[in-house]
């Protein structure tokens, strides 16, 4: 769910024009959605901060025929970051990124103008590493193969981001992405191998599978501490491993990162959908590890969940006693509250009252709104959501309740809490304050400075600030279990 953080936040802004028709519902007879508190979702934030992070796309202002400025950046910080771990070549991307701000900056680009341009300069320079990478392995030279992969991998996975994701098009760049990911990992000799893990759950068929990466931290057979990580919206498993085995394995840590039913390979290539039930598919996951897996430690494991994974991983956290601690970058108690809390007041009272007319000036604001657009197509592709109204009555029962929450606080938790993080809000506070009192003693509410780089959502284009602090946590106290 990309967006920058500016006051208001772009989900408010693009959704001024969705205004002009506020005032013609009419109140509806029968119950509605769930309404919810917004007092204290959404907290101002600091525009000095924000304008320090405006560090892409200087040049680009928002019109009326387009809103794309934030979004652009944010999911382009996100591949620059993937250099620290040979996913991207950081010239090489913000030369790229230059060239889309060029072709986007031309006057009355439309949405699709701009999913035209990011994708066509992604995609050229994923196909140009690809071809690199290739001629590398074909003379010999396998660890330039490897660096060339990676970067093909990032650069076709990013030219996808605002695609129809299930077309045929999008399939096959997604599909080339991952692959050249795998080669990266097998010709640079990487710890990780990719995983398929059995599942079992709603509409999935006969041999139905995760996909994910399982990456030791040794060269042994003996357990090690485990973390098991999901992302979350939009995320991918490849996105996990690039930034975070590495760094666990330093810490003395496996990791188990898997995509869940809604998420990345497993939606697109078996149609499965997010479900709220999320510890059923924790447990499916831990058990075929502790049956498959012989250095994966059933005494000694962490669950970790990015972004709506901190809604995710909580869930399942909360039912499952075998974890010993979790991670939430960032805390999601109501996934819910986010989308509806990130509505001009009039726009929710619309969805309370009319979602009819709610999916009308939604899809008004979509036409000129590149986070909206970027919204609603892995709404699709996650909820299985057929436009606005529905996404929003699909993500209703995402939410923590206090026996949830009863089931997490008496072990560790650490919350990592953005302070610009115009996408989940407060919501990381938020969870933070409905955990049970008293609390674990290692239980913490982790937060950086603005100036420290990693105020983002779950600190995107930040590349050892939080996660460094949150991996150093985990290992501490996994080695006090």
């Amino acid at each position: 769910m990309p967006v920058m953080p500016t006051k208001p936040p772009p989900l408010v802004r693009a959704a001024a024009l969705c205004l002009l028709g506020a005032a013609l519902f009419r109140p509806s007879a029968t119950a509605g959605p769930r309404r919810v508190s917004c007092a204290h979702a959404r907290e101002a934030i600091n525009a000095s901060d924000a304008g320090d992070y405006q560090v892409l796309f200087r040049g680009l202002e928002d019109s009326s025929s387009l809103q794309a400025k934030d979004t652009l950046q944010f999911e382009t910080l996100a591949g620059l970051a993937s250099a620290a771990w040979k996913g991207a070549d950081m010239l090489e991307a913000m030369v790229i990124a230059r060239r889309v701000e060029d072709r986007v900056s031309v006057p009355n680009t439309t949405v699709a103008g701009a999913v035209d341009a990011w994708q066509q300069e992604w995609q050229a320079a994923g196909d140009a590493s690809e071809a690199a990478a290739v001629a590398f392995r074909a003379s010999g030279a396998s660890h330039a193969a490897a660096a060339a992969y990676g970067r093909a991998a990032t650069y076709l996975l990013l030219s996808e981001r605002f695609s129809d994701h299930m077309s045929p098009p999008a399939l096959r760049v997604y599909n080339r992405s991952v692959a050249a990911f795998q080669s990266s990992l097998a010709l640079g000799s990487s710890p990780c191998a990719s995983v398929s893990i059995p599942y079992t759950g709603p509409n999935a068929s006969s041999g139905a599978s995760l996909h994910g990466y399982w990456c030791t931290s040794g060269t042994g057979s003996s357990p090690t501490p485990t973390v098991v990580m999901m992302t979350g919206y939009d995320g991918t498993a490849e996105m996990l491993v690039g930034q975070f085995a590495g760094r666990s394995a330093a810490q003395g840590m496996s990791l188990l990162a898997f995509e869940g039913p809604g998420q990345g390979s497993v939606a697109r290539f078996q149609g499965l959908r997010f479900r709220p039930d999320w510890e059923e598919v924790v447990a499916q996951v831990v058990s075929w590890a502790a049956a498959s897996l012989p250095a994966f430690d059933q005494s000694r494991m962490a669950l970790w969940g990015r972004s709506f994974g901190g809604y995710l991983a909580p869930r399942a956290f909360s039912a499952s006693a075998g974890f010993k601690a979790l991670v939430a970058d960032g805390g999601m108690a109501d996934l819910y509250q986010t989308f509806v809390c990130g509505l001009p007041q009039h726009l929710q009272e619309l969805w309370y009252s009319a979602p009819q007319q709610f999916e009308t000036y939604m899809e008004i604001g979509a036409s000129t709104s590149l986070q909206l657009s970027f919204l609603r197509g892995f709404g699709s592709l996650g909820f299985g959501s057929r436009g606005f109204a529905d996404l929003y009555a699909a993500v209703e029962p995402y939410f923590l309740d206090a026996s949830a929450f009863r089931g997490i606080a008496a072990r560790p938790v650490l919350v990592n809490n953005p302070s610009l993080d115009a996408i989940a809000g407060n919501q990381s506070s938020l969870f933070f304050g409905q955990l049970q009192r008293p609390l674990h003693r290692d239980s913490v509410l982790l937060g950086f400075p603005a100036a420290r780089g990693a105020a983002l959502h779950c600190s995107v284009g930040s590349t050892s600030v939080a996660s460094e602090a949150e991996l150093a946590w985990t290992a501490r106290v996994l080695a006090a279990a």
